[in-house]
């Protein structure tokens, strides 16, 4: 076994080496990276450890042939985890029978465990451990392997935060915002870029995540994001409006169906989640499914495994799953007409992107984003808003948020470039065509912005002669969000209206 040694040690050095690569995963190496060190230790478990400066563990990884995960978590000893990052070396537990911090670790014990090594890896903004554990002595040299362990940690220490940056994605703002633009989302505000920093943290971690806010908020975009700075942003992005799916094809949309399951199923029809394998999986709108799918859905959750529509067999797919909905889930659980324990596996993480009212500061920066974006679509030399236009779109009210601003600005390109003009003004942006602001007489924000948005509907909802489809799509919210709000503001219609 000696002479292998050195062959190991070559390889490991290699796959440190291979961490500063561009294309390369930095999980896969470090995961090799340890298995080697665990074989050149003689150990039988390896695992390392980062926390942020703030002792938040935000990655860990193991090596134990038997990868069972629950009694790594069991065997491992904080203590000695906490004693390394306070002492900042090498700690060499010789006998853990005679440890006092392992005297009630009876799992440890039951293990016949005889020594434990933990060094420390840091730089200015991580502090983490190499933690191994091992039953015959680390074959009796364990000075050498301490020097090992060390040499591994000083290597891996300088390459921690481009480690964290590859594997958690950006974490400066100017980062931030530049992976931002590239996928189409645009803004400086505290707010906007307190979400997105947010998001990349929450990017690292595979849990579900629930994305909640006012339609038009760019919840589409923000996903998109989470994806594209995760560790699966190789893999695909699906996305599907479960609004727009009709009732008899939900469950062979999401989950697929045998052939002969149903008139159009010729063959076997992959379902958006098997098409979702490796990568993520995005349900928009998920507060609209039916509740005889959500059971079904629920199981996926779950266990990730779900049976394709008329299969006997299930399928397992390794997706990660975000979803959102505007929608409020208190009254939709209380209505029975979504699964409190779906939610509940749904919103491990739960983010509510800010509303346009709360981030006036980029609209102007909005509004000069969508007018590049239409202008090149329509093939068109570039329009600009005049400064006295752009102050008037910033002190309006969107209850349709990004969405309703970025079509007011694509009609305005239009009335304008048909017109003849190269410059935007009040004029080709409905500026008299809304309802009033709230009145000075309201006393506070949420009173002002409610009176508002009553009027808004319900002038809206008259002209388009309660027709509330109709309406949804002018003002861009959903049906339901529609109906939510007319409930909200108890408008009803007057007697003979049409519907």
């Amino acid at each position: 076994m000696n002479s292998e040694i050195p062959l190991l040690q070559r390889d490991f050095y290699k796959l440190l080496l291979r961490m500063e690569g561009e294309g390369s995963c930095p999980e896969k190496i470090l995961s090799h990276a340890l298995k080697l060190i665990v074989k050149i230790t003689h150990s039988q478990l390896g695992y390392v450890e980062l926390r942020d400066r703030k002792g938040h563990i935000w990655w860990s990884t193991h090596q134990r042939p038997d990868d069972n995960r629950c009694a790594i978590y069991q065997r491992i000893s904080t203590g000695i985890i906490d004693e390394t990052l306070e002492q900042g070396k090498t700690l060499i537990t010789p006998s853990t029978f005679l440890d006092k911090r392992l005297k009630t670790n009876q799992v440890r014990r039951s293990a016949r465990l005889e020594t434990v090594l933990c060094t420390p890896i840091s730089d200015d903004e991580t502090r983490g451990v190499l933690y191994l554990e091992s039953n015959r002595g680390f074959g009796f040299n364990v000075n050498e392997h301490a020097t090992e362990v060390e040499l591994f940690a000083q290597k891996f220490s300088p390459l921690l935060k481009a480690f964290k940056r590859r594997l958690m994605g950006p974490s400066d703002t100017d980062d931030i915002e530049k992976i931002s633009r590239a996928n189409g989302m645009v803004g400086k505000s505290v707010a906007w870029l307190q979400g997105l920093k947010e998001a990349s943290t929450v990017a690292h971690f595979d849990v579900t995540l629930l994305l909640t806010g006012e339609t038009g908020t760019g919840k589409t975009q923000l996903a998109r994001y989470i994806h594209a700075v995760s560790p699966r942003r190789k893999g695909p992005f699906v996305h599907v409006n479960c609004a727009n799916l009709p009732d008899n094809l939900v469950e062979s949309e999401l989950f697929g169906a045998v052939r002969g399951a149903h008139s159009g199923a010729y063959a076997d029809l992959p379902g958006k989640i098997e098409a979702a394998a490796g990568g993520t999986l995005f349900l928009d709108e998920v507060g609209e499914l039916p509740m005889a799918i959500q059971s079904k859905f629920l199981q996926f959750v779950e266990e990730g495994i779900y049976y394709p529509l008329g299969a006997l067999t299930p399928k397992k797919v390794d997706a990660r799953l975000i979803t959102a909905s505007n929608i409020n889930f208190d009254e939709a659980i209380s209505q029975h007409t979504f699964r409190a324990d779906l939610f509940y596996r749904l919103s491990i993480v739960q983010q509510t992107l800010p509303a346009l009212d709360q981030r006036r500061e980029d609209i102007a920066e909005l509004v000069r984003h969508f007018t590049k974006k239409h202008c090149e679509h329509f093939n068109i030399p570039l329009l600009t808003f005049t400064p006295a236009t752009l102050e008037d779109l910033a002190r309006r009210h969107y209850p349709g948020n990004i969405r309703q601003l970025e079509n007011l600005v694509q009609r305005a390109i239009i009335k304008a470039s048909t017109g003849g003009a190269t410059i935007i003004t009040e004029v080709h942006t409905e500026k008299n065509q809304g309802p009033p602001g709230p009145s000075p007489a309201d006393t506070t924000y949420r009173e002002g912005k409610e009176a508002w948005e009553r009027s808004f509907i319900l002038k809206h909802l008259q002209d388009n002669r309660w027709n509330v489809s109709q309406t949804a799509r002018k003002i861009c919210v959903s049906r339901s969000q529609l109906n939510n709000l007319v409930k909200q503001h108890n408008l009803e219609r007057k007697f003979g209206t049409a519907l």
